[in-house]
């Protein structure tokens, strides 16, 4: 998949890959190029993390621009994100951080960094949580005192521009690495006939949908 997307930057980099509305309520634009150029500077923010090729990382959040540059940025260090939205309940995320072997979440807000510490005790394996959104200074220490590494989303991406400058290329390597046949994604059922079930799916699943797509559009 970031291969896929790396190919379309080069090709079409000013076209608008995504729209996201700003603090002012305004829908702005995102090119493909600015877009692939912030998955590399989140994907070696987190390298420099500890995140590596194999392990799944957690994504509570709904929707949003984050959300997919997270996900690619996953992908292309050939770990596969465990995706859930901000209604997942306790007993969800406890099962599914915990089966799934997270070591490091995203979450969307404050709201979900909470939700992490009232449930530590199921996840004692989730270390490190990344937030999209700016969180209270009490968030913070709430979550030292529990255990976890609380991390702006914001400062993940600095970091790792940094880290870029320091061995340029290194991140491409990464992705150059991977292959269809890795996983990209565990999805989890809803659980409502018992505890929810994780779908494996590789990176040609995905890209097999995207050949079909035009087609099906047209």
């Amino acid at each position: 998949m970031p291969k896929m997307l790396r190919e379309v930057a080069k090709q079409h980099p000013d076209v608008s890959a995504q729209y996201f509305k700003d603090g002012t309520g305004r829908f702005q634009s995102v090119s493909y190029s600015d877009l692939y150029e912030t998955i590399l500077n989140v994907a070696s923010g987190l390298l420099h993390l500890g995140v590596k090729r194999g392990d799944h990382v957690g994504i509570i959040s709904d929707d949003r621009k984050e959300w997919q540059e997270a996900s690619m940025a996953i992908m292309g260090l050939g770990a596969a994100d465990v995706p859930r939205g901000c209604d997942a309940t306790n007993a969800d995320l406890s099962y599914i951080l915990s089966f799934a072997e997270c070591e490091f979440c995203f979450v969307e807000n404050q709201a979900q960094v909470e939700k992490c510490i009232s449930i530590r005790e199921a996840i004692p394996n989730v270390k490190t949580l990344i937030v999209f959104d700016l969180v209270e200074k009490t968030a913070l220490e709430a979550a030292k005192k529990a255990g976890f590494s609380l991390i702006q989303y914001s400062d993940v991406i600095e970091k790792g521009k940094k880290e870029r400058e320091k061995t340029p290329g290194f991140v491409e390597s990464e992705i150059d690495a991977g292959g269809e046949e890795d996983i990209a994604c565990i999805i989890f059922t809803s659980g409502t006939t018992g505890e929810p079930k994780g779908v494996m799916l590789c990176h040609r699943n995905f890209l097999t949908q995207l050949d079909e797509l035009p087609e099906l559009i047209t």
